[in-house]
């Protein structure tokens, strides 16, 4: 089976990384086309994974319309040139516009309940959409759920082995303790009208870190200059081996707070944005805190009493991070078994 699909996020990658080695050997043959977003490109290189870039992307509402009618024609083109006997979409519009065209079967794995416009599409065109148990939508009669989280895909033990060369390369030792920063842009078509944290913040933030550890940061875009020297220079396929031995990860963007949640890393998230699956490892299996935009006092507040939190509190999170691993499916499976059985229907 010829199997297309389109990766507009570093997540996109992370999670399907497993996933083609064990749909390779099952004799399906796998086409990428991705986004040169942050780090996408280096992270196929790191995989060994080909693709066909799709470009840069836009901003503004209207350079996002000039963008999304220049990919759907590069993606017809690739269909035309592969044949593909299904498509496999991380929430892509351009693979949902394709399935609408093109009749040609396509499998939705979905999170993220604020992509409405693209939800629109390929909820009439999707044979399956495949989405974590807590996903707060029922988007089609099609729809699966599964217990557990994409992040699982990449960093459930199964899959992911700590290495601990990555933080030397940083300069810190055994016991050294260090907290992580993740900032965004605020450019994805959820994130329209959406604002982060101000410069002001942002640098507030740095300085309630950096007395009780040291700071670094990874961000899409440009830092405040004050800020820049901190920002993380490592391969981007090491990040997770950083984020793993962090004593505090802070995070405005949804998925690293969730891939710092289920490694069992004291999180906290400050976001407008709040989809399914961080609202679930906050309420129901106490690995992160959730704040909105406008409660940042609040959450400045978390960040001093998690630094101030000793072993003991990371025992606890460990703890709570093994009953979410037990209570979870081997996703990488999952996704593998509802492509096969999709593939025996054609």
């Amino acid at each position: 089976m010829k199997i297309l699909t389109d990766l507009g996020h570093p997540k996109n990658v992370h999670v399907i990384k497993n996933l083609i080695p064990l749909l390779d050997k099952k004799g399906h043959e796998i086409h990428v086309v991705y986004r040169e977003r942050e780090h996408i490109e280096a992270l196929l290189c790191a995989y060994g994974i080909s693709g066909t870039s799709r470009g840069k992307g836009a901003t503004g509402i209207l350079g996002k319309l000039f963008y999304l009618l220049k990919t759907d024609l590069l993606i017809h083109k690739q269909a035309k040139k592969i044949k593909p006997d299904l498509l496999l979409s991380f929430g892509s519009p351009y693979l949902a516009n394709l399935a609408l065209f093109t009749k040609i079967p396509m499998i939705v794995f979905d999170d993220t309940e604020q992509n409405r416009l693209v939800q629109k599409i390929y909820a009439r065109t999707a044979a399956k959409i495949v989405v974590p148990s807590c996903f707060g939508k029922e988007l089609s009669p099609k729809q699966i759920r599964f217990q557990g989280f994409f992040e699982l895909a990449y960093l459930d033990p199964r899959y992911f082995q700590l290495q601990n060369s990555p933080v030397r390369e940083l300069g810190m030792g055994a016991s050294d303790k260090f907290a992580l920063l993740r900032f965004v842009s605020w450019q994805a078509i959820h994130d329209l009208n959406k604002r982060g944290l101000s410069n002001k913040e942002k640098e507030e933030l740095v300085a309630t870190f950096s007395s009780q550890a040291r700071v670094f940061i990874s961000a899409e875009g440009e830092l405040p200059k004050s800020l820049e020297p901190l920002r993380l220079k490592l391969p981007p396929e090491l990040i997770h081996h950083v984020m793993a031995r962090a004593a505090l990860v802070f995070s405005e963007g949804a998925t690293m707070a969730a891939e710092a949640a289920v490694l069992g890393v004291p999180t906290i998230h400050c976001s407008d944005l709040r989809p399914g699956y961080i609202s679930d490892l906050e309420s129901r299996h106490g690995l992160l805190k959730s704040f909105l935009h406008r409660e940042f006092r609040s959450a400045m507040d978390a960040v001093r009493d998690f630094l101030a939190a000793g072993e003991d509190r990371r025992a606890v999170f460990r703890r709570r991070r093994d009953k979410m691993l037990a209570e979870s499916a081997d996703v990488v499976e999952i996704m593998s078994e509802i492509i096969e059985e999709a593939g025996n229907r054609q």
